[in-house]
């Protein structure tokens, strides 16, 4: 099991923005999307406090970098 930890959710949303360039699309009740110009799939960010380990895992693919480099930027932003 890797060390993957629950993370806060605004410091997820922020790094999406400020590090990963994408754009705030739409806030629904449930859930956040971001987008970004040449990348197929959006981001959705549940609106929860924290953000679970499986759901980093699966904003790391859609980047395309490995969970613990989406954790190094984390732990900068």
């Amino acid at each position: 099991m890797s060390p993957v930890g629950k993370q806060p959710r605004e410091k997820v949303a922020r790094a999406l923005v400020r590090a990963y360039g994408f754009r705030l699309w739409r806030e629904g009740r449930k859930h956040t999307i971001f987008v970004k110009d040449g990348v197929p799939e959006p981001i959705v960010l549940p609106r929860h406090r924290t953000i679970s380990p499986g759901v980093l895992r699966t904003i790391s693919k859609t980047l395309g970098v490995t969970v613990h480099e989406l954790l190094e930027v984390l732990r900068n932003c």
